[in-house]
């Protein structure tokens, strides 16, 4: 992350198929509540809690096919297999994102994102 930005498994290993990860904080004056991961799903779960009133990118470089976010978070709803959207993110409330992702390896967007 940096400021108003998110980037969800940039770096995954293709060793690490299923995973959660509880508790980070990001540099974009957030806390990353929850992740969990399957790629072979293709699913990300991302719970994340704004330590201010924001907006920010959110990045998926496999490509976002569905996004499943609370009414008001969501400022347009992406093309499908775009690699970004952005977020209107509430100060000290949780939000839940659901998404399926692309088949784009991450790679893909190098020269795009």
């Amino acid at each position: 992350s940096r400021p108003g930005l998110i980037e969800l498994l940039p770096a995954l290993p293709s060793s690490l198929v299923k995973g959660t990860i509880n508790g980070m904080l990001l540099r974009t004056f957030a806390r990353l509540d929850k992740l969990a991961w399957d790629m072979n799903a293709r699913i990300v779960d991302v719970t994340i809690t704004s330590l201010k009133k924001q907006d920010i990118t959110l990045i998926a470089r496999h490509g976002i096919e569905k996004i499943s976010v609370p009414a008001g978070v969501l400022s347009a709803q992406p093309k499908s297999g775009a690699a970004d959207c952005d977020l209107h993110l509430p100060e000290g409330t949780p939000v839940e994102l659901h998404l399926k992702l692309g088949q784009h390896k991450p790679l893909d967007w190098a020269g795009r994102v």
